[in-house]
């Protein structure tokens, strides 16, 4: 008798799920791309199985900053003045989301400044300068590099440089699933990235 605890339970739904997502992703993608008289499509971002714009988070330290008018935050080499809407924690919020750079919003947690970042698929990573309002903010010069993403692992898994069987089972359903409606389905290194895979489907 096979006997089946809590744990692993979830672990089945959530493996379960996720061939689920990828699968419907992909549907989803073939129609869009079908409807619009196309005969292939590539998938190589929205989904777990293919992400390659992790999110990089930074939280500040200091609990409710304030800055003085014109300090600086210097994120990927573009310099933002803060001041210009107010001095305090939401002022530096709509000051560092009104500048508008690429893949960054701002926001807060417990009182704490937070920036999110999604980097192009080229670079995973993000460069905080030397600012002025550094200290107010409580935030380190430094490059932060991205966490690899679960993406990375299954590119991986295709290419023969690790070992995963629950991996690779997941890749082989989802290409068995796909097949079995009469499309090619095959993988290809993200040029990007070079450590992701997109799908490729022609039908």
């Amino acid at each position: 008798m096979v006997t089946v605890n809590a744990t692993l339970a979830l672990s089945y739904a959530d493996h379960d799920i996720s061939i689920y997502n990828e699968i419907d992703a992909i549907k989803r993608e073939i129609l869009t791309r079908s409807k619009l008289g196309f005969i292939n499509a590539s998938i190589q971002n929205n989904t777990l199985m293919t992400i390659s714009s992790p999110i990089i988070t930074l939280i500040a330290t200091a609990v409710n900053p304030s800055v003085l008018m014109n300090q600086t935050l210097i994120i990927n080499n573009d310099t933002i003045a803060l001041g210009s809407s107010g001095l305090n924690l939401n002022s530096i919020i709509s000051d560092i989301n009104d500048s508008n750079l690429p893949g960054i919003i701002a926001s807060k947690e417990n009182n704490r400044l937070v920036i999110k970042y999604t980097p192009s698929p080229a670079s995973w990573q993000l460069t905080l300068g030397a600012g002025s309002a550094n200290i107010n903010i409580g935030l380190t010069p430094a490059i932060y590099p991205a966490t690899n993403p679960d993406s990375v692992l299954y590119h991986n898994v295709w290419r023969g440089f690790v070992t995963d069987r629950l991996v690779k089972e997941r890749m082989d359903r989802v290409i068995s699933a796909i097949q079995s409606k009469g499309f090619t389905i095959i993988r290809k290194t993200n040029p990007q990235t070079e450590k992701t895979f997109e799908w490729f489907i022609q039908w």
